[in-house]
């Protein structure tokens, strides 16, 4: 007994072909589009940074005691890392797109907050005040650290709410203050404020620092 097949109708072959032909395509694209961000975008910096922080440094890990990851893992990891990025690569590019507007908008913070005035926040190390009303100057710490015989010790700068008098507090080593005491003219001691002049307060001043320890 004969039996005969018959095979698919010869219409159905060009629309399956199309479907193929887009499918590879969209694909091939895709890859494409995932390899150029990955080594013209910020990936490949990205995949960079994280290994090194994966590595870690020499002179830490000794301090640490932390055994150093081989090269052949860190390899590992880098391409495997690589790869992942080369497959999500929209949903990295939106994290580093939503990254980058985050730090503009922390800098123009910062900028008006500069433009609006300055703190000790703002400012580190040791240095001078400029007012830029009066020409008033005056030499302060902001916040300084260091180590002594008897142990750490720190410099911390405050200014008087009342009569807008700089005062350094140290603490650690043979030092004891503990920074709650009052002003001599009994105001309050701040240094989570606009700084303003002692002479005309104002609050346009500058801040030059001269060294941070």
């Amino acid at each position: 007994m004969l039996v005969s097949y018959r095979c698919a109708p010869t219409a159905q072959l060009p629309k399956f072909c199309e479907s193929g032909v887009v499918i590879a395509f969209t694909v091939g694209a895709y890859l494409f589009a995932g390899v150029a961000t990955f080594f013209l975008g910020p990936g490949r910096r990205y995949v960079s940074e994280r290994v090194q922080t994966a590595r870690g440094h020499p002179v830490a890990n000794a301090i640490t005691g932390r055994e150093p990851v081989s090269e052949r893992r860190l390899t590992a990891f880098g391409l495997t890392l690589s790869l992942v990025l080369i497959l999500i690569w929209p949903i990295f590019l939106i994290s580093k797109f939503q990254d980058r507007k985050r730090e503009r908008r922390e800098l123009a913070n910062w900028e008006e907050r500069v433009r609006s005035g300055i703190e000790f926040t703002m400012m580190g190390g040791a240095g001078s005040v400029q007012c830029q009303d009066c020409s008033y100057e005056e030499e302060i710490v902001s916040f300084t650290h260091g180590y002594s015989d008897t142990g750490p010790t720190s410099e911390t700068g405050v200014q008087c709410l009342a009569c807008g008098k700089f005062t350094t507090i140290s603490e650690g080593g043979d030092n004891d203050d503990d920074g709650t005491a009052p002003c001599e003219c009994g105001g309050t001691l701040s240094r989570d404020h606009e700084l303003f002049c002692p002479k005309c307060r104002s609050k346009n001043l500058k801040y030059r620092m001269s060294y941070i320890t």
